[in-house]
């Protein structure tokens, strides 16, 4: 169980893995009252603004603020660069 102040800064520093055999790193996040209303969208941006070479987004709803949709275009123009 990951806590709200876990130090998770190991792992970024290490290398993804190799194979994927080895796995893969995913983000899970808690939504409800006892968490800022602003921390996931918030981390999303943060993630699409960070992307170098691809964002994959899955999900069955999608109803983005206007600073998500931004950063989304954002990070679509700085591929075609």
């Amino acid at each position: 169980m990951c806590r709200v102040d876990e130090d998770l800064s190991d792992m970024l520093v290490k290398p993804l893995p190799a194979s994927a055999d080895e796995g893969f790193l995913a983000q899970a996040i808690g939504t409800g009252p006892t968490v800022r209303f602003s921390a996931m969208p918030e981390m999303f941006e943060s993630l699409l603004f960070a992307a170098r070479r691809e964002v994959v987004i899955t999900t069955p709803y999608f109803v983005p603020n206007e600073s998500l949709q931004s950063a989304l275009c954002t990070t679509a123009y700085r591929a075609w660069i």
